[in-house]
């Protein structure tokens, strides 16, 4: 049973590893943050126990929920990058310009 959860957490902590390691080239701009989170997943010592092993899982699993979090927060604050659209009223025509934009009201796109 101990070598059977041993090696789970150390599959873990792998994939972990590889997981950061993917999202480190995605946000290169985050790279500290990530990297800081990778050291301290590789610095986590081998289970000699059922107890230590719990911990670690647990542990693996706060930090990569840490990182998964902030990747979100990445995601949602990333400039968003405006678009243009020509609106028309008879021959009148307005170009808008914005992240979402929208003809006036009584226009329609062109």
């Amino acid at each position: 049973e101990f070598l059977i959860a041993k090696e789970t957490v150390l599959s873990s902590r792998k994939s972990s590893l590889i997981w950061a390691e993917s999202i480190k080239s995605k946000y290169p701009s985050r790279r500290a943050e990530i990297e800081t989170y990778m050291t301290k997943v590789r610095k986590y010592p081998e289970p000699t126990n059922l107890n230590m092993i719990q911990v670690l899982e647990r542990e693996i699993s706060v930090m990569r929920s840490k990182i998964e979090y902030s990747v979100k927060i990445w995601e949602s604050t990333a400039k968003k990058v405006p678009s243009t659209i020509i609106c028309v009223k008879g021959k009148i025509s307005k170009q808008v310009t914005s992240v979402k934009p929208v003809c006036p009201k009584g226009f329609n796109m062109k």
